[in-house]
């Protein structure tokens, strides 16, 4: 998600929501028509993400799936961190490039030959995923975690799950950014650990 460009995606998002100084607005709008053609995708992605989340009421899961992946978090994290110590969150599907918003650990997707933009939402951050497709229908995922409140973007560490197995674990970058994979189609867990929160992701590729 990001390029040579500079421009992440947040930086993105926030010029598209009006949230930068005029400065650097101006300065970004001049650039348009020289930016690559991977950092014009991600600008219309977002511009119709915040369409699209302006105009959705999202509903809440089913008792029964977020029973589900509370237990699945509570499992994970048992013999890790003391649970006084940390928020632990359940992330809601805000927004899934591949269909209308829907609910965390619901939907179940075709497989599709073009890339899928998903991002999910707790009150401490926001989780982007890009899966790209590979041959022998694998995937990689590439992710960024955005906080909402002051937290260095370094300071993640994210786990990825299939089930009871540990799949991988990794550190985010300066960025917030991370990525798994190649992986097959299936359903997973992603752990998002700050140091005052984890965040469940439930993932259906």
């Amino acid at each position: 998600m990001t390029n040579a460009t500079n421009l992440d995606f947040t930086k993105l998002a926030d010029w598209l929501e009006g949230r930068l100084p005029d400065v650097e607005a101006q300065a970004i709008q001049a650039r348009l028509s020289s930016l690559p053609d991977d950092t014009l995708a991600d600008i219309e992605w977002l511009r119709n993400f915040i369409q699209t989340s302006q105009s959705t009421v999202l509903a809440a899961p089913p008792p029964e799936v977020r029973t589900n992946l509370s237990q699945i978090f509570e499992q994970f994290a048992q013999d890790r961190r003391p649970p006084t110590l940390f928020q632990r969150l359940v992330a809601t599907l805000s927004f899934d490039s591949h269909g209308q918003p829907g609910m965390a650990g619901v939907r179940s997707t075709a497989t599709a030959e073009t890339q899928r933009q998903i991002i999910y939402f707790t009150t401490m951050a926001d989780i982007a995923l890009n899966l790209q497709p590979q041959p022998n229908k694998q995937f990689i995922i590439n992710g960024q975690v955005m906080p909402s409140i002051d937290m260095a973007l370094d300071s993640f560490d994210v786990t990825l799950l299939r089930g009871d197995e540990e799949l991988d674990l990794i550190r985010t970058d300066d960025l917030g950014e991370f990525s798994f994979g190649p992986i097959s189609a299936g359903r997973y867990e992603l752990i998002v650990a700050g140091q005052s929160f984890e965040a469940l992701v439930a993932l259906t590729i």
